[in-house]
């Protein structure tokens, strides 16, 4: 922060809600897609019973990647519907027998509407 004659200069001044000046009021409101939160605590049930059972799974790590990859696929601008629905598989084929598993599969299969 440098000044000079009164005047005080702090550098660029960024963000999503900014006010400056006497009585200067800022208001941010963040809106997450509910859908999006739905799909996010599903996802984490998953995760959850994917550790809970990983000692029954066929192939454990198979499960964690594929869920891993699916996590990265929703974040990106445009997820293709193909490799959600063949990373859930593998999830799925993982899990076969354990039908905790399958149906949180099929919960989010069911939220993305694949």
């Amino acid at each position: 922060m440098s000044g000079g004659h009164g005047n005080i200069h702090t550098g660029d001044v960024t963000g999503q809600a900014i006010a400056i000046g006497h009585g200067a009021e800022a208001t941010f409101r963040s809106s997450v897609d509910p859908k999006l939160a739905q799909v996010t605590e599903k996802l984490a049930e998953l995760s959850a019973l994917i550790d809970k059972h990983a000692d029954r799974l066929d192939d454990p790590a198979t499960a964690h990647e594929a869920l891993a990859q699916v996590e990265q696929e929703l974040r990106t601008t445009n997820p293709q519907p193909s490799k959600l629905k063949m990373l859930l598989s593998a999830i799925t084929g993982a899990a076969s027998g354990i039908s905790t598993i399958t149906t949180a599969v099929a919960g989010v299969r069911g939220l993305l509407g694949l």
